[in-house]
């Protein structure tokens, strides 16, 4: 390992950040859940809306420069949809960066999707202080085109 990825590694630690990217929606009926205590989470789009791939590569590239302003920030305790992450298919992704000073999450296979509830579960997102939703919050259309998803158990790809 360099000198440049060990410090890497140290200042995610230190900041104790995660970013969740790839293909972001919600479905209308189903419960909300608690954003856990401890944890604050960043959007970059408002509910219903879409985010664009270029805001979503910025988001990413909290490993340098400046991030776009959040639109919406939820504390511990507050209530968001519980939005569904897919597989970021037709995505660029900057999060395999070696030097990104954040852990990264997405999906790794088509097909699969996981509820942000589940990702709140994972190791990472329970000892980040921050976390950063760079996907869409928009309503779920692969289910009106009777695309089959596994939601909820599907794999999760991490880095670092």
């Amino acid at each position: 390992m360099s000198v440049k990825d060990m410090a890497a590694n140290f200042e995610r630690k230190m900041n104790r950040r995660v970013v969740i990217s790839g293909h972001g929606s919600y479905r209308d009926g189903d419960a909300k859940i608690t954003v856990p205590h401890g944890k604050t989470l960043y959007f970059y789009v408002r509910h219903g809306d879409g985010l664009s791939n270029a805001i979503g590569m910025a988001v990413e590239g909290l490993d340098g420069g400046t991030p776009p302003a959040a639109v919406e920030v939820l504390k511990g305790g507050d209530q968001v949809h519980n939005y569904i992450l897919t597989y970021p298919s037709n995505l660029t992704l900057n999060g395999t960066s070696q030097n990104a000073k954040y852990d990264w999450i997405t999906v790794a296979r088509k097909g699969e999707a996981i509820p942000l509830a589940t990702i709140f579960r994972d190791t990472r997102c329970q000892t980040a202080s921050e976390i950063h939703w760079a996907a869409c919050r928009s309503q779920a259309n692969w289910l009106k085109l009777g695309h089959e998803s596994n939601v909820g158990g599907g794999s999760v790809k991490f880095s670092r």
